[in-house]
């Protein structure tokens, strides 16, 4: 039983130091600054997508170069690791542009 104790306690201990860079945040349309749904917020390797509310949290393994936005309809938006964590602590929302593209006639 203390075996089986231990073990549990050694797993818990490492999945909390799993995540060591996480940033939390708010995506927003530019425009309406209405929240925006299903935004795919990713490092290139690992991503997430945000809430009905327009909020994420991106859990990382180590600090990445930047963190991407992106939502069809709408401009990408790059941001370094440290611009991330600025908006996070000052609560300020990712604000994402509509983008218009011309198709070529058929």
């Amino acid at each position: 039983m203390t075996v089986m104790v231990a073990l549990f306690s050694l797993l818990t201990a490492s999945a909390q130091t799993d995540s060591l860079w996480t940033v939390s945040g708010k995506v927003l349309d530019a425009k309406s600054h209405k929240a925006m749904m299903s935004v795919s917020v990713t490092d290139g390797r690992v991503g997430t997508v945000t809430n009905e509310d327009g909020e994420f949290t991106l859990k990382l393994t180590r600090e990445p170069s930047e963190v991407i936005f992106s939502c069809l309809g709408y401009k990408s938006v790059r941001l370094s690791a440290a611009a991330c964590k600025a908006q996070e602590s000052q609560w300020k929302p990712i604000l994402l542009q509509p983008s218009t593209v011309m198709l070529s006639e058929v």
